[in-house]
C-alpha cells in the first residue's frame, strides 16, 4: 500500500548569516512566533509553527572566524528550544 504524504517547505535562511544572527531572529523565522527581531522584516514570517525544522548553519561561522563554542552554543540552543516547542 502507498501513502502520499504532503508537506509544505519554507527557506528562511538569509545568505550570510552566522548562527548567532539566526539565534536573533530564531522566534520569529523558526518557531512561528510573532517576534520582531529588528531586522526590519515582518513580526510574522511563517503562517503557523512547523513540525520539523532542518537547520543547516555554521559556515559563515568557519568563515568568521567565530569560537566554535559560539557556535556549539548557538545549535544547542536552537536544538533545546524547538523540543521545547514540540517541533522535531
Amino acid at each position: 500500500m502507498t501513502k502520499n504524504v504532503y508537506f509544505e517547505a519554507r527557506n528562511q535562511g538569509i545568505g550570510g548569516q552566522t548562527s548567532t544572527q539566526v539565534w536573533n531572529r530564531w522566534q520569529r523565522d523558526a518557531l512561528g512566533q510573532d517576534f520582531d527581531a529588528g531586522d526590519g522584516r515582518p513580526t510574522i514570517t511563517l503562517p503557523r509553527a512547523p513540525k520539523i525544522i532542518w537547520v543547516n548553519i555554521g559556515i559563515n561561522d568557519v568563515s568568521g572566524r567565530v569560537d566554535t563554542t559560539i557556535t556549539k552554543s548557538n545549535l544547542i540552543k536552537m536544538a533545546v528550544s524547538a523540543q521545547q516547542n514540540g517541533i522535531m
